[in-house]
């Protein structure tokens, strides 16, 4: 605080007409407000009509002492931070811990030298500025902070329905694309195998019944194939049996192409849950299985579906090499955004995801999402 700030204000707490004179003389000789009062009442009087900027208390006084005075003060959260200084002619030590527990700042004994005096003011009242710029700042700051917690969160919930949005819309085309290849490639392979038929039937030569078999043996690989497309796109079994019946099924065609063994436990779930928590949790077996031939270097894998009052869960787990999950963190790691897909995949639907993997000993994925 500059000398004599116009800002500043003292009040003056003492019973003697003298001391309250020549203190004031001293501090308005440096330009400071100054305020008096004759006792603790008309002193606490005094504060809750103004605040002051500092306190120069004297202890002995009539009624009120000074050190139930500062201890009045201290317990109003309004008043607590206003800057206490004693002025006494008492110099035990006692005094001075009484004075400093009751949350007094400082201990001036009397008689005292103007110039401590003053000093001391002014050093007391720049702490007190600084204290105040300081409190300022973090309540800015708080709430500069507060804020962006919000637009974090609010980002957050944008995300989380725009990755749902982007879901839902990646499920309606692939059903609309397995739609299509049914009632469009599937029928047109099938009038296509009829022909065919009626062709041979009609051949007289050897050459042209051979060209017609092979278009035939043709055709049939093709419509195994649409199906098997088909399959991948959106499963039938998914949408009439359920999860744990699509799990099974896609487990059996998965081991039948890449030779993997794959066992799958679990009870069938009674009834059908919702699409949305079927779908999720089947894309995520499907990218967890998937990223055991990608990366486990596994002999087995096994999927366990159990489920009771309260969630349905499925832990996916092989016996491959394993990996520190700290790697996979970080979107830009190997197998980072697949299992970050995964996790979101499942949050989005109320559930929760979490991968146990050590190196050597194999990686088990548990997804559970509360019914």
């Amino acid at each position: 605080m500059s000398e004599g700030d116009a800002r500043d204000n003292i009040l003056i707490v003492d019973d003697s007409p003298d001391n309250l004179r020549v203190l004031g003389e001293m501090l308005r000789a440096r330009g400071y407000r100054v305020r008096t009062a004759v006792s603790g009442e008309h002193a606490l009087e005094s504060v809750r009509a103004s605040l002051p900027d500092l306190i120069l208390l004297d202890i002995r006084m009539p009624g009120m002492n000074g050190f139930d005075v500062c201890r009045t003060l201290k317990a109003d959260p309004s008043l607590q931070n206003i800057p206490i200084l004693f002025l006494s002619a008492v110099a035990g030590t006692d005094s001075k811990i009484e004075a400093f527990a009751s949350g007094g700042v400082d201990y001036i004994t009397k008689p005292f030298q103007a110039e401590e005096v003053l000093s001391r003011i002014d050093t007391h009242l720049t702490l007190s500025m600084l204290r105040t710029r300081l409190e300022e700042q973090v309540k800015e700051r708080t709430a500069a902070l507060v804020q962006s917690q919000e637009d974090l969160r609010s980002l957050a919930s944008k995300l989380r329905r725009l990755g749902a949005h982007s879901l839902a819309s990646e499920e309606n085309e692939r059903k609309r694309l397995a739609r299509d290849l049914h009632d469009l490639v599937g029928q047109n392979l099938t009038v296509l195998g009829i022909a065919i038929q009626r062709l041979a039937a009609k051949c007289v030569t050897e050459e042209a019944r051979s060209i017609l078999d092979d278009a035939q043996t043709l055709l049939y690989e093709t419509v195994e194939r649409v199906h098997n497309v088909m399959s991948e796109l959106r499963p039938p079994v998914l949408d009439d049996y359920g999860i744990a019946s699509a799990i099974r099924w896609y487990a059996e065609q998965f081991a039948e192409r890449t030779g993997l063994p794959i066992t799958v436990e679990g009870v069938d779930l009674s009834g059908h849950l919702d699409a949305n928590v079927e779908t999720a949790l089947y894309r995520v077996t499907q990218e967890a299985v998937t990223n055991i031939v990608r990366h486990a270097q596994a002999s087995k894998a096994d999927i366990n579906v159990t489920s009771d009052q309260k969630a349905v869960r499925i832990v996916i787990s092989d016996d491959g090499i394993g990996f520190d999950p700290d790697h996979i963190r970080e979107p830009g790691s190997a197998g980072g955004w697949g299992h970050i897909g995964m996790r979101e995949r499942i949050e989005l639907i109320g559930g929760s995801l979490s991968i146990e993997s050590a190196r050597g000993r194999g990686t088990r994925v548990v997804m559970e999402v509360p019914l």
